[in-house]
C-alpha cells in the first residue's frame, strides 16, 4: 500500500496478522520457516537480508515506500527479543520505533517517528485490541511542528485474524473531525503469507503481513462505490508458500492490467 500523501495507489499486497514481534504461524515440516529473500513485480523489487537469528538485517526497495520514485536500502537495529530500535536509510531517513508492553508479555509497536536528517517529518500512532491492530493515526510534521495532514486508518479482522477491511479517513480542518475517504475490502487464500517472517518490519513501511495471502481486493469511495478491483492468482510450493502470482487490476472504463509477481526464499 502506498501512502496517501504520496499518491496512494491502494494496492495492498501485504496486510497485517497479529503485528507482534513474534508472528504466529505453523512451521514447515522441517521445523524451519522459509525466509523471503526477494519479492518482484513488473516494476518493483524488494530484497531482504537476515541475521543469524532470522531477523531482518537489511531491506532494499527499488521503489522506496517512504521516498517514492527512488531506491533505498534500510538497515535495521534491534533491542532485545527482536524488537526494532531504529532503521537507518541510505536516503538520509531515520525511523525510530517505540513499543508498548501488554499484560500478556507481548510487545506491540506503539509509535513510529520518521526523521529526515535531524528533522521530525511524520509520526504514526498504533492502537490494538485482543492482540490485533485496530487503528493507525498518521500525521505529517513540518519544521515548525504544525501538523500538515492527518489520516486515520481503521482495521476490521475476519475469523482467521486477517484484515478483511481497512477504512481510510482524512482530517477535515473546516469541520474539525475525521471524515470518510475510502475503504479497501479483502478476501484471502488459506496459504502462508511469506511476509509474515519479517515480523514488525513491514508494518513500519505501511506494507502489512497477514497470515494468508490476498486473492481479492476491492477499493470503494466514500459513497461505497467500487473504483478498483484487484484479483490475484497464486502458484504455491509444496510447503504452501507462493512462488509466482498473476495480479489483474480492473478499473471502471479502463482495460484491465496484468502484473506478474515472483517470490524467492532461502
Amino acid at each position: 500500500m502506498k501512502f496517501p500523501l504520496m499518491g496512494l495507489g491502494l494496492i495492498a499486497l501485504f496486510f497485517i496478522s497479529a503485528c507482534s514481534n513474534n508472528p504466529s504461524f505453523e512451521l514447515p515440516v522441517n521445523g524451519k520457516q522459509l525466509l523471503l529473500t526477494e519479492f518482484k513485480s513488473d516494476n518493483e523489487v524488494t530484497r531482504f537480508e537476515y541475521n543469524s537469528d532470522s531477523s531482518v538485517n537489511k531491506i532494499f526497495f527499488s521503489n522506496d515506500p517512504i521516498a517514492y520514485g527512488l531506491n533505498a536500502t534500510y538497515t535495521v537495529k534491534y533491542l532485545t527479543n527482536k524488537r526494532i530500535d531504529e532503521i537507518i536509510g541510505s536516503n538520509g531517513i531515520t525511523i525510530k520505533v517505540e513499543y508498548s508492553n501488554t499484560s500478556n508479555g507481548l510487545n506491540f509497536i506503539d509509535k513510529v517517528e520518521r526523521f529526515i536528517g535531524n528533522d521530525l517529518s511524520s509520526r504514526t500512532i498504533y492502537a490494538y485490541s485482543n492482540n490485533k491492530i485496530t487503528s493507525a493515526l498518521f500525521s505529517t510534521i513540518p519544521a515548525n511542528l504544525t501538523i500538515l495532514a492527518q489520516y486515520h486508518f481503521i482495521f476490521t479482522h475476519n475469523s482467521a485474524n486477517n484484515i478483511s477491511k481497512m477504512n481510510w479517513l482524512t482530517f477535515n480542518s473546516g469541520r474539525n473531525k475525521y471524515v470518510d475517504d475510502s475503504s479497501e475490502n479483502f478476501q484471502f487464500d488459506d496459504k502462508r503469507n511469506p511476509f509474515a517472517s519479517t515480523g514488525d518490519l513491514m508494518l513500519i513501511f505501511w506494507k502489512y503481513a497477514n497470515k494468508n495471502n490476498i486473492i481479492r481486493q476491492e477499493n470503494k469511495d466514500m459513497n461505497d462505490i467500487s473504483f478498483k478491483l484487484i484479483e490475484t492468482n497464486y502458484t504455491y510450493n509444496s510447503l504452501g508458500y507462493p512462488t509466482n502470482a498473476t495480479m489483474k487490476i480492473t478499473e471502471p472504463g479502463m482495460q484491465p492490467t496484468i502484473s506478474k509477481l515472483s517470490y524467492t526464499y532461502k
